[in-house]
């Protein structure tokens, strides 16, 4: 099941991929985390809030559904909010949430994140997991 909107707009993906790709330059690599602050900058001021949990790549069956219990519990969270964007990869999910209620929202899912991490899940209240 899909908990996010594919044709929603992500400015953090593909500067985070970039980053992480072994044959970027190191110049490229410090343009890159410069444009990812003006980003998030630019999305504080929209009045968008951002977390992002970084839970690894499952390799076991009980850690894979135990993940998906979380992502069930973010999508129930994402679908009450007046705007959300949730984006991540087998590594970590970012949920975005925008409107009056997105402080609340950003709240609800550390709360969340807190309570199923089972011990090595970074939270962390950005756009994107730590990239440098």
């Amino acid at each position: 099941m899909r908990i996010d909107d594919p044709v929603t707009y992500n400015p953090f993906g593909w500067r985070v991929a970039e980053i992480a790709d072994a044959a970027t330059g190191h110049i490229r690599r410090l343009e890159l985390v410069e444009s990812l602050l003006i980003c998030e900058a630019e999305e504080l001021v929209l009045g968008r809030r951002h977390v992002t949990i970084v839970h690894g790549d499952p390799d076991a069956l009980a850690d894979s559904l135990h993940l998906t219990e979380f992502y069930d519990t973010v999508a129930c969270l994402a679908s009450a909010a007046e705007w959300s964007r949730a984006r991540g990869t087998c590594d970590f999910i970012t949920v975005t949430f925008a409107g009056p209620d997105a402080e609340r929202m950003i709240l609800l899912v550390v709360a969340a994140a807190v309570r199923a991490n089972p011990g090595w899940w970074k939270v962390t209240e950005r756009p994107y997991p730590d990239v440098v």
